[in-house]
């Protein structure tokens, strides 16, 4: 039943137009004035307004603009009723675009095929809309989904291309009843954003019921679908982005540590030769000034000094490229570390691994060597901890690193000289699409989880 507003001052002429078209099975409000007209008209939400021009507070000419200068009635058609005749009159309400125009006194019958004539026209743009709108759906190349009350309503042509499923597999149902990864969070994310009424985008990985591992990003927000609170979102595949990024990334990656082995090798070729002949020349000196005390005890400080320089280069070149991540893998390349650290160092370092000699794939294995080495030395350099605890482990499908101190902590909201060293962790994490999660107190120490796919077979 088409809902109809009426809005005339004169009390007679305002109930005869109801009754009339109510004979007619519409329904009908009334408002004896333009400023509660308004009011009504936002509030019922009408397939049509009828205005008379001349009443008290506002004017017909007020409400027809107020009207439209709002998104959520500014297509509600509209009929000017009135008893003046001048062709000026007419023409300013044509001129503001009024869908029709009754002189008063007017017949029932002029009066309903008016009103007939506009709300038919009115279905027939809303018609052709929704058919314009349909078929932009069902042909965009965006997956788009509408969720109510967590489960799917509507799923156009590319969403279940996506996800590979039909349009009968999916509505009615839960995400986590057609996509085989269980642990996605977007039914959670879905939820929430539900909760808040706000917009959310998010990147996700998930499986498909088909098995394949899909990259998507998700953008939705709350909307009204068929007077319900729904979730409408977007869908987008992003793997192929997400594996060129990849392939830049581990290209960076293996460059990096290409130049990490050439510079380790100057190190060694170049700078650790020419340290060692000034350390002979120095004892050369020693012998031909010997009995100058003061000569002997300047040879002897640059003499330390040369052994320093030879060993933090030989330190160096090892950290840039330690031989024995390459040649024993991950588990024993930290375990070495640690132990390295441990000699020099005043913390007690406890590491537990259960992958042994497992070998992974190689950017993994570089990249959790450097995440764990860099969590080390954020620790040493800025927690002031006498204890660090590291556990590597495969659980599933999934390489897990779990890193504890009992430092001092920190807000999360003020991470001043450890934020970069923890966002270049999150960074390296990200970059071989992990997942990581930081949690830490002033006083509490620092708790960092991490996980990354892998590939066992």
């Amino acid at each position: 039943m088409e809902k109809i507003v009426i809005i005339e001052d004169e009390k007679i002429l305002r109930e005869n137009i109801a009754t009339f078209l109510n004979m007619e099975n519409y329904e009908t409000f009334v408002a004896e004035d333009g400023e509660k007209g308004v009011s009504l008209v936002k509030e019922m939400n009408p397939d049509l307004v009828i205005c008379d021009i001349s009443m008290p507070v506002m004017d017909g000419y007020e409400v027809f603009t107020k009207l439209k200068e709002d998104s959520n009635t500014e297509m509600i058609p509209f009929i000017f009723t009135t008893a003046k005749t001048q062709k000026w009159e007419i023409r300013k309400g044509m001129e503001l675009g009024v869908d029709d125009y009754l002189t008063k006194p007017f017949s029932f019958d002029e009066l309903i095929n008016s009103v007939k004539a506009r709300i038919d026209k009115q279905n027939r743009i809303i018609k052709n809309t929704e058919e314009n709108y349909q078929l932009m759906i069902e042909n965009s190349l965006t997956g788009i989904f509408i969720m109510q009350d967590g489960r799917f309503v509507f799923a156009n042509s590319k969403f279940l291309e996506i996800i590979g499923c039909s349009l009968s597999e999916v509505v009615g149902e839960k995400l986590s009843d057609i996509i085989a990864d269980k642990e996605c969070s977007l039914n959670i994310d879905a939820k929430a954003c539900l909760n808040v009424r706000k917009k959310f985008c998010k990147e996700f990985v998930i499986k498909n019921k088909l098995g394949k591992k899909v990259f998507v990003e998700v953008y939705g927000g709350p909307i009204r679908f068929k007077n319900k609170l729904s979730f409408f979102g977007t869908l987008l595949d992003i793997t192929e982005r997400k594996m060129l990024d990849k392939t830049i990334n581990d290209t960076m990656i293996l460059a990096e540590a290409e130049e990490r082995i050439r510079f380790a090798a100057d190190l060694h070729d170049e700078l650790g030769p020419l340290l060692f002949s000034i350390m002979l020349h120095v004892d050369l000196i020693n012998k031909k000034t010997a009995g100058n005390k003061e000569i002997e005890e300047l040879a002897k400080n640059l003499d330390e000094l040369i052994s320093t320089a030879i060993r933090t280069s030989k330190e160096i070149a090892s950290n840039l490229t330690p031989s024995i991540l390459e040649d024993f893998g991950l588990s024993t390349a930290i375990k070495k570390r640690i132990d390295h650290i441990m000699s020099f160092q005043d913390v007690n370092i406890k590491f537990n691994s259960s992958i042994g000699a497992i070998r992974l794939d190689k950017i993994i294995e570089i990249t959790f060597y450097r995440i764990a080495c860099e969590l080390i030395n954020n620790t040493i350099k800025h927690a002031n901890a006498k204890n660090i605890e590291l556990k590597l482990f495969i659980e599933k499908n999934k390489l897990l690193m779990c890193y504890v101190d009992d430092g001092e902590g920190f807000s999360l909201e003020k991470l001043n000289g450890r934020g970069m060293g923890l966002k270049n962790i999150e960074g390296r994490i990200k970059s071989i699409n992990g997942h990581s999660e930081i949690e830490s107190e002033i006083g509490k120490g620092v708790k960092v989880s991490i996980s990354v796919e892998i590939d066992r077979s």
